[in-house]
């Protein structure tokens, strides 16, 4: 299976059993990550530790399930998680999942090795030209044509930086969707 992690998640601390879990998630071997379904929820969790788990969901491109890591939650405070925003989750609310997992949604494009993503309203895959863009050094002029990917790519950018940032653009209601998009929560 193919596994792809979320550009800001972070396994400071469980190093070491995320990429046991990693690599069990890859095989597709749910039972040793022990990959357990969240009730009322289009997540999953595996078991980093006896104290931290790590929040996933599956999607699909192109006819195959994908696994998107999306978040480490120590010391199992679910309520924590950014993707969950503030849901109690009881034991009872975790069970078993079936044999293969299903996908809550479908992707129109991966890049073909890039083993990372990043989110907005939605999960977004950079090719390899917006990769670029994505990593240049600032001040940085982004022009194309509508649809190309600019806001999404200026807001990915601002997010990665820290301090005061000033997006500009002449369309009052791409700034007003810029800020939505940027503001909420980075649920897929």
């Amino acid at each position: 299976m193919r596994v792809l992690t979320y550009r800001h998640l972070d396994p400071s601390g469980v190093e070491a059993q995320f990429e046991k879990v990693h690599a069990a998630l890859s095989r597709g071997d749910f039972a040793s990550a022990d990959v357990k379904k969240l009730v009322g929820h289009p997540y999953h969790r595996a078991k980093l530790s006896d104290t931290h788990r790590l929040l996933l969901t599956f999607a699909e491109h192109a006819g195959e399930t994908v696994c998107l890591l999306l978040e480490v939650i120590p010391w199992h405070r679910y309520e924590k998680s950014r993707f969950l925003r503030g849901a109690r989750i009881k034991e009872g609310d975790i069970v078993v999942p079936a044999e293969q997992a299903q996908p809550t949604q479908r992707l129109p494009y991966l890049h073909p090795v890039r083993p990372v993503f990043h989110l907005l309203d939605k999960v977004l895959s950079f090719d390899d030209s917006q990769d670029a863009i994505y990593s240049a050094p600032l001040p940085l002029v982004l022009l194309g044509s509508a649809g190309s990917g600019k806001t999404a790519l200026a807001l990915e950018k601002v997010r990665a930086m820290s301090g005061h940032v000033l997006y500009v653009t002449l369309s009052a209601h791409l700034a007003r969707e810029a800020q939505r998009l940027y503001t909420q929560g980075h649920a897929p």
